[in-house]
């Protein structure tokens, strides 16, 4: 799955991944970050193509910016 894949490379190189994921709750997990120790939380939303690509209880993609 490209996603997976995507996913993996990311987790490799120390890259936080969000706005995405193998599960509806993975996608919508955010992203943290520590910079000179301020801390920051980012979300990702998907308000074009997550009807056709977004994630769901059991199955991969985006975290959709609306729900049905």
């Amino acid at each position: 799955l490209g996603l997976q894949d995507t996913l993996d490379v990311l987790a490799q190189n120390k890259i936080t991944a969000f706005g995405g994921g193998m599960t509806l709750a993975e996608a919508r997990k955010p992203g943290l970050f520590e910079v000179k120790g301020v801390k920051f939380a980012f979300l990702g939303y998907d308000g074009i193509t997550a009807e056709d690509y977004g994630a769901g209880p059991n199955w991969a993609g985006t975290c959709p910016l609306r729900t049905k």
